[in-house]
């Protein structure tokens, strides 16, 4: 017997659709980050679900998870995005930790062992005006960010790599947070988010020398795709001792033990592994043995070199695209103006509100008319209270709401501290690339004073 309310589809159609569904699945949260925020969702989850309700300050790190787990469906990676943004080996670490959380090629210890909590600067970065942006149902159900309002993004502070489904390798550097900042402030000077600065800011690679030139770089940031040709940072003294101070990514002391690997067997040279928080590679000669250092300097040199290809690739309605610095930076500009003006807007209003029924209030004052209003009913005196000073019956309930005692207080110095708050949020609406120039200046006297960074990756020419 046929059952007629079997539909046909053809298998090819099938497979396509579901790809196309898995595709976007995977490039949306898991391999490219959004172009508004620089972040995988796994990352926005963290912070955000950080923010929103653990306490301030550190606590088990299995716990610190826990509050992602609201917003992400796969607990097991949430501890190890903890890790890369807190251990000593990211480039902007992002929780004020306590234990072992890795570095140097460490791993860390169990979440049960470590503590950690959400720091300030992050909050600063990524969290202010969270409450006031454009926010979806997430794949659990709650509501969350499309995006977090970013002073800056996250791939540009941490770099960003993926393996999206369909398309090219993700590969964005980290780059200098100072001239970052300085870049966007050049940009708000202008006021208009259209206009490129000059000076692109340098990446943080880490203790390495570009031996590409600036040209290639600016390259690279204008068409979003490029390679970058890698050295490590090197000296040889005049007892000719070569130190190593610095390695490009996926070079080690195992990779100089196997370019010398014939002078080692031949006991002319002895390496040592000196390294601590930072890089320290010492070679030296055996004493009363024939080896020319100096060509052993060049030879380590060249062949301890990589090259690094970039793609800037990001998500963004529903697709992944290819960009340019200065493009993603305008848009993650203007998704984050625009939480921060709803922000000021929303503490606008409440000023206002505030201020009016004070002014209410002194004015019932005034007319000697507040014993009047404890012989009416709560909806008479609301209603006089709306009639008679041309305010909303909102407005009357706050009022009515107020104990005799603060009715009766003075209020002239609040009133008049308010109206100044008002004007400062006025002005800065009037005014809003002022006001985020502002916030950057903030922002960068918080970083040099909390971070301290040493920025050592440099340009041979």
């Amino acid at each position: 017997m046929v059952d007629n309310n079997i539909e046909e589809i053809d298998a090819v159609d099938l497979v396509t659709e579901a790809y196309k569904e898995y595709s976007d699945y995977v490039n949306r949260g898991r391999a490219t980050p959004n172009l508004l925020d620089g972040a995988k969702s796994v990352y926005k989850r963290l912070i955000y679900g950080c923010y929103k309700s653990a306490p301030r300050h550190k606590i088990k790190s299995a716990e610190l998870c826990g509050y992602a787990l609201k917003y992400h469906p796969h607990p097991e990676g949430i501890y190890n995005v903890v890790c890369q943004v807190a251990d000593l080996d990211c480039k902007f670490p992002l929780f004020d930790t306590q234990g072992m959380f890795g570095g140097k090629g460490g791993s860390a210890a169990a979440p049960r062992y470590t503590n950690a909590m959400l720091s300030d600067l992050a909050i600063d970065i990524f969290c202010e005006a969270v409450d006031y942006c454009d926010y979806e149902e997430g794949e659990i159900g709650y509501q969350e960010p499309v995006a977090l309002p970013a002073l800056l993004q996250l791939c540009y502070l941490e770099g960003a790599y993926g393996i999206p489904v369909g398309a090219k390798l993700v590969n964005i550097p980290a780059l200098n947070s100072y001239e970052l900042i300085n870049y966007i402030i050049r940009k708000l000077k202008a006021k208009d988010l259209d206009y490129k600065p000059r000076n692109y800011p340098t990446p943080n690679l880490g203790d390495v020398i570009i031996v590409s030139s600036k040209e290639d770089w600016e390259e690279i940031l204008n068409n979003g795709t490029g390679k970058l040709q890698l050295a490590p940072i090197m000296d040889i003294d005049k007892n000719d001792i070569i130190t190593i101070t610095g390695l490009p990514s996926g070079k080690d002391v195992e990779s100089v033990i196997k370019i010398l690997d014939k002078e080692i067997t031949l006991d002319k040279i002895d390496v040592r592994d000196e390294s601590g928080m930072e890089t320290k590679i010492v070679i030296e000669k055996v004493p009363r043995k024939q080896c020319n250092m100096k060509e052993i300097f060049k030879r380590l040199h060249k062949k301890l070199q990589s090259s690094e290809t970039y793609n800037f690739m990001f998500f963004k309605d529903h697709k992944i695209i290819k960009c340019g610095f200065d493009y993603s930076v305008t848009e993650s500009l203007k998704y984050t103006i625009r939480a921060y003006k709803n922000k000021l807007q929303k503490e606008l209003e409440d000023l206002k509100k505030k201020l009016l029924i004070l002014e209410t209030i002194e004015k019932i004052k005034k007319d000697g008319n507040i014993k009047g209003l404890v012989s009416l009913t709560l909806n008479e005196a609301v209603k006089h209270i709306s009639k008679k000073y041309k305010v909303n019956e909102d407005i009357a309930k706050q009022v009515l709401g107020r104990p005799i005692s603060y009715l009766t207080k003075e209020h002239q110095e609040e009133i008049e501290t308010l109206r100044k708050e008002i004007s400062v949020r006025e002005n800065d609406l009037d005014d809003i690339y002022g006001y985020m120039i502002r916030k950057y200046k903030s922002l960068k006297n918080k970083i040099e004073k909390t971070m301290n960074f040493n920025y050592r990756t440099t340009f041979s020419k």
